[in-house]
């Protein structure tokens, strides 16, 4: 629950992997766009870091070489329409990321590029109450989040539960998850941001109709 897996072709996985790789290792230049400061474990700044892939307004970044985007384009071409922005997407060591639920979209497709067992996304295993989205948004308007985010941590028990990264997923962004990297590795992933308008379960129709999941 809240978390699908995707099963796409082998050619895409294969062509985000590798660019992923050649964008880190700066062999093709797209640079960091933006960053985030986040959670520290150790007590030193901490950050998420953007590169931008995609944007609905602007295409592909001109910086990616044709022989990728026709890979894409190739098999993107009946869920792309859903999509505002692509980007690789990069969490600093010892950081995480606290018990949130996304404001401002409904869900998120990543693609993992680099991410282990030790690296914990945790997600809510059953549907959000009544009240509790509200709680969030009110606490965090009024101040009060960060001391109530640990309680409501605990009050959550086992319905909060870690689900693996081994592959691509749709991930429920409307409800309780969190991500914790204790590791001395970067977690980086591929985050494809559908448009506001398009819920969790309508990008799981999508790509079920796709025979992808």
């Amino acid at each position: 629950m809240n978390l699908t897996y995707v099963s796409w072709p082998s050619e895409l996985t294969d062509a985000f992997s590798e660019l992923a790789g050649k964008i880190l290792d700066k062999e093709i230049g797209i640079d960091i766009y933006k960053t985030e400061q986040i959670k520290s474990l150790t007590g030193a700044p901490k950050k998420h870091h953007y590169r931008n892939l995609y944007k609905h307004d602007s295409k592909w970044n001109n910086l990616i070489p044709k022989n990728y985007i026709a890979i894409f384009d190739k098999h993107l071409a009946p869920v792309i329409k859903t999509i505002s922005e692509i980007k690789i997407f990069t969490f600093d060591n010892y950081s995480s990321l606290p018990l949130h639920v996304d404001i401002g979209r409904h869900c998120v497709i990543n693609f993992p590029i680099k991410i282990n067992k030790e690296q914990k996304l945790l997600v809510l295993n059953r549907e959000m109450q009544e009240g509790e989205i509200n709680l969030y948004i009110d606490s965090k308007a009024d101040g009060t989040w960060n001391e109530k985010r640990n309680q409501k941590l605990e009050s959550l028990g086992a319905d909060l539960v870690e689900r693996e990264m081994k592959q691509c997923a749709i991930l429920n962004t409307k409800v309780w998850h969190t991500v914790i990297n204790k590791t001395a590795d970067e977690r980086i992933q591929i985050a494809f941001e559908p448009h506001r308008d398009y819920y969790y379960k309508d990008i799981v129709n999508l790509f079920n109709e796709n025979g992808w999941v």
